[in-house]
């Protein structure tokens, strides 16, 4: 009885693991998708003021200020001649258009 039963266990552990292991995978690849280095390496670049905090908006510069850029490979010093604010997107606020639209 013992050994019918381990024979029965066997693959239903096996079909379990192989479940996990892809589910595992599956994360694996969604965390890396969303990795900074990813995202670099998708041709976008990270700005940073000269206190080394990420530049999120163009408002938070002024002319003539130091940034540090960084590349999937290597960086840039740059330094700011002009600023054009732009418009509050609807994801950066948690609004849907048609609310951040209405009076």
């Amino acid at each position: 009885a013992t050994v019918a039963l381990g024979a029965r266990l066997t693959p239903a552990v096996q079909q379990r693991a192989t479940g996990a292991e892809a589910q595992l995978g599956s994360l694996a690849r969604g965390l890396e998708a969303l990795s900074p280095v990813a995202v670099l390496a998708r041709g976008y670049s990270v700005a940073r003021d000269d206190s080394g905090r990420a530049v999120r908006d163009a408002e938070q510069l002024t002319p003539g200020a130091r940034l540090s850029i960084e590349f999937a490979r290597g960086r840039a010093s740059a330094m700011v001649e002009g600023v054009e604010p732009g418009e509050v997107r609807p994801e950066e606020t948690g609004t849907e258009e048609s609310e951040a639209e209405s009076p």
